[in-house]
C-alpha cells in the first residue's frame, strides 16, 4: 500500500483495519464492494475501496492486515 500524501510504502503488517462497510449490488448481491477505514503504524489514516467479486492483489494484501474491529 502506498500513501499518496507522503509517497510512503506500507506492508500489510504496518496497516490495521479500524472499521469496514460492505455494500451489495442493488440488482445483484454478488456485486459487492467493501470500504475499509485503515490506520498505518505511523498514525496516517485513510480509506481503501475494494470490489469483492474477484481476487486481486488488494484482496491478498488485506487478508494479511490486522482487523481491529
Amino acid at each position: 500500500m502506498i500513501s499518496l500524501k507522503k509517497d510512503i510504502r506500507f506492508h500489510s503488517n504496518e496497516v490495521r483495519i479500524v472499521h469496514y462497510y460492505r455494500f451489495e449490488g442493488a440488482s445483484n448481491p454478488e456485486y459487492t464492494s467493501i470500504i475499509y477505514i485503515i490506520e498505518c503504524n505511523n498514525g496516517e489514516k485513510g480509506t481503501l475501496v475494494d470490489g469483492f467479486d474477484t481476487t486481486t492483489e488488494t484482496d491478498n494484501f488485506m487478508l494479511n492486515v490486522k482487523n481491529q474491529e
